[in-house]
């Protein structure tokens, strides 16, 4: 079952008004997103401030401790934040009608985590070599990837969330200049494509299950 309360779903839609049954259907399926979004959100958040405290660590060592203590607050407000959220969200339980307004507060909390963790980037040292940098790429791959089921549900969410860190690791590896980080950028540009249709694949499939289980509700 859903966050959203069972009284707000339909169980038979008079056929004589197709266009009204279509309408509730895709007003639902859309609330039913957000709440799926929501209720996946604790483990994202736990794991991305988890994925924090090991990178500043990694990072403590020869690098800007004051900048990775204004990363690390920045990530933790961030969480702090969303987790209100997320808290507000189930106090207020709101119904299908205010599923747009949730989901945009929603999608908006992502964009925010995702340039948080591009700002990682700049905390790193130069040389695509150091030890520092290989493991930040592969904490914030795997990152990413795992962020597919937990914002994809929410259209636009999941871009909103890796774009951002994209471009801001990108502008980190790109300088200095040469062939070697032009490799690494070309790989991370192909890398955001497959996770972008991804994430749009599992986007459709919610969508397209959510479609029929409200179309046999209103049967």
């Amino acid at each position: 079952m859903g966050i959203f309360p069972s009284r707000a779903r339909p169980t038979a839609i008079p056929p004589s008004n197709p266009s009204s049954a279509e309408t509730q259907i895709l007003t639902l399926g859309a609330a039913e997103k957000v709440a799926i979004g929501f209720r996946q959100l604790p483990t994202t958040l736990v794991a991305s401030l988890l994925n924090a405290v090991v990178l500043a660590a990694v990072l403590w060592k020869g690098g800007n401790r004051t900048a990775i203590c204004a990363w690390l607050a920045a990530m933790g407000l961030g969480v702090l934040a969303r987790w209100g959220l997320l808290r507000a969200f189930r106090v207020h339980a709101p119904g299908p009608e205010s599923a747009r307004i949730w989901g945009r507060k929603f999608a908006w909390g992502t964009a925010y985590g995702g340039t948080v963790c591009g700002f990682g980037a700049l905390l790193l040292p130069s040389g695509l070599g150091s030890f520092q940098t290989w493991f930040f790429t592969m904490v914030m791959v795997g990152l990413a990837a795992g962020a597919i089921p937990s914002f994809s549900p929410l259209p636009g969410a999941y871009p909103r969330f890796l774009i951002p860190f994209i471009i801001l690791f990108l502008g980190r590896i790109l300088v200095p200049f040469g062939v070697n980080s032009l490799l690494i950028a070309t790989v991370t540009l192909l890398f955001m494509a497959v996770m972008l249709l991804g994430s749009e694949r599992y986007h459709a499939v919610i969508e397209e299950a959510l479609t029929l289980r409200f179309e046999k509700l209103a049967l």
